[in-house]
């Protein structure tokens, strides 16, 4: 005998709710719920306790076919060990988890901010690259092409008829090689600022001369360098955008993308709004550990960058890609308040091992509950938006099989939840 399936997964805590157990078939069947939070081993015990005594197993009501309820008040807000028996057989091993009232109000958003398309340097078009993300469980990504932000509109504007599920943002990867060779990303910007750079040669130039003179950069900062990329990231945030700063230890042309010194600088004077802490590019590991590293130092300081994790895909199907291994996960009211999670550091940056194995970086509480959700629902929502992904490629367009299954993802996410809970 298998559950087939227990819901919801996500409680409030401080609050008594029901957890639903679905079989197969009719039986009588226990819970036992345990908060992991709280260490309740006795002192003066023998070390090795028994179980069913300390967490006893507590009987549920049938409530349907093959349905049976439990009610637990969950005490406190964390991760909780689940078990359920039929007589002396555990037939489900498990994990749920309680959250705050704060929590809860925010939604999860599984995301990618920095890919590229075929109208860089990219291999697939805007749209199947899209199609790929939301098949893997995305709930959004930004198109940032080296040099265009056209691209991402048009993403955004092809997805937007087929699922209601997957957001695309707009974007672009902003170079400015006269003055450096270095890149940033610039997050849901309502105009290129690659373009405004390119249409104001001579304003870039004294706007990078004014911060010069009125910057007192310390010794082993390059003040051009550094006046050039505080430019940008000042002009991203003037279109309205998230600015992100990419890949500083990406190992170009025989040098680390941006100096020690400087970095350091810009972190700790909160030049730009986030930091890509996973990084694409980084195919030794040596630039994760070194940013690891670096934001740690800092966060000691007092300084608190939000983190990103990003893929920098050019091919999925390379066996180089980040795609879906590194990524973000953010937490945030709507779609629409994700730049502003990002920039509130309500995120964290993800590496993603394998379904169950992930490096999660930010605050604790974002952390655990990052980690729970990876393991515990994203896997299964990944394989119901990889059934609609492949009906809209079939059919080059929403079919109603495809909405069918889009309300079967929605249904799951919705059971995944209790109610209260912004799913």
């Amino acid at each position: 005998m298998k559950v087939a399936e227990l819901y919801p997964r996500v409680f409030l805590e401080n609050k008594r709710q029901t957890v639903y157990i679905q079989l197969h078939v009719d039986a009588s069947v226990e819970i036992k719920i345990q908060p992991m939070e709280s260490y309740h081993i006795p002192h003066g015990k023998p070390p090795r306790l028994d179980e069913e005594e300390r967490y006893p197993y507590i009987p549920t009501k049938r409530v349907g076919e093959g349905l049976y309820s439990a009610e637990y008040d969950f005490p406190v807000g964390g991760r909780y060990t689940v078990r359920v028996r039929n007589g002396e057989n555990v037939i489900f091993n498990g994990y749920l988890y309680a959250l705050t009232a704060e929590l809860a109000a925010l939604r999860p958003f599984k995301g990618e901010t920095h890919c590229h398309t075929n109208r860089s340097d990219g291999a697939y078009e805007p749209t199947p690259l899209m199609l790929r993300y939301f098949a893997e469980g995305f709930d959004f990504a930004a198109v940032t092409d080296h040099y265009k932000y056209a691209p991402s509109v048009e993403a955004r504007e092809a997805m937007r008829p087929l699922t209601g599920l997957f957001t695309v943002l707009t974007g672009e990867e902003i170079h400015n090689k006269p003055h450096g060779y270095f890149h940033s990303v610039n997050l849901c910007g309502e105009y290129s600022v690659n373009e405004f750079i390119e249409e104001n040669a001579e304003y870039v130039r004294t706007e990078a001369d004014r911060i010069k003179r009125e910057r007192s950069f310390p010794e082993g900062v390059n003040p051009e360098l550094a006046a050039y990329r505080i430019f940008i990231s000042n002009e991203i945030r003037r279109a309205g955008g998230v600015s992100i700063l990419a890949h500083p230890f990406w190992e170009a042309y025989g040098e680390y993308n941006m100096e020690r010194r400087e970095l350091e600088y810009h972190l700790t004077h909160g030049v730009f709004d986030a930091l890509e802490l996973f990084a694409g590019n980084d195919n030794t590991g040596n630039g994760d550990n070194l940013e690891i590293a670096l934001w740690g130092d800092l966060r000691a300081l007092g300084v608190k960058t939000p983190v990103l994790g990003a893929s920098d895909n050019h091919n999925p199907d390379s066996e180089q890609t980040r795609f879906n291994r590194n990524l973000s996960l953010v937490f945030a009211r709507d779609t629409d308040d994700i730049p502003n999670a990002i920039k509130r550091g309500s995120v964290v940056a993800v590496k993603r091992r394998t379904d169950t194995d992930f490096l999660v970086i930010g605050e604790y509480s974002l952390v655990a509950y990052a980690r729970f959700l990876l393991a515990e629902m994203y896997p299964t929502y990944a394989k119901l938006t990889a059934r609609i992904a492949e009906e809209i490629k079939n059919a080059g367009c929403r079919t109603e099989n495809a909405a069918a299954l889009e309300t079967a993802a929605i249904e799951y996410r919705n059971r995944f939840f209790a109610q209260g809970i912004n799913r």
